[in-house]
């Protein structure tokens, strides 16, 4: 889904963790979902970490 997200959006006009908060806590919050969205104790989340810089294409 991010990297969908990265696609459609032009990176020098959007900043890069405005496209994550959009892909996330905007719309946990926008549907009312409690306990996802946010990296915090207590909520449910797929994370993958990654090695380098995701805005860039190698």
């Amino acid at each position: 889904m991010f990297s969908l997200v990265l696609k459609m959006i032009p990176i020098s006009v959007v900043e890069p963790i405005d496209v994550l908060k959009a892909a996330t806590s905007v719309n946990a919050d926008i549907f009312l979902l409690e306990n996802v969205g946010k990296i915090k104790t207590e909520f449910l989340a797929d994370i993958i970490v990654i090695e380098g810089d995701s805005t860039v294409n190698n």
